[in-house]
């Protein structure tokens, strides 16, 4: 299922070896499911982080997926 989020912050979490460097988007967000708020920070891109930081600027919506047997299981993608 899916549902609108709002972010709450983003940032780009840089990670791996000084020779071979990751760069990963953080972006935290809330959401609600049956009037439940929600937070999560789960992202799955196949894009550069770069791109997702355009597009998730605080107060951005987005669109959040989560399991609807355990709401608090979100994700979002780009």
């Amino acid at each position: 299922m899916c549902t609108s989020g709002t972010v709450l912050s983003a940032t780009v979490q840089v990670g791996g070896t000084s020779s071979d460097r990751v760069a990963q988007p953080l972006v935290f967000y809330s959401y609600q499911v049956n009037g439940e708020v929600y937070q999560g920070n789960r992202v799955r891109c196949s894009t550069e982080a770069a791109a997702v930081m355009e597009r998730c600027q605080a107060g951005a919506a987005v669109r959040v997926f989560y399991d609807p047997a355990n709401p608090a299981d979100s994700t979002l993608r780009f």
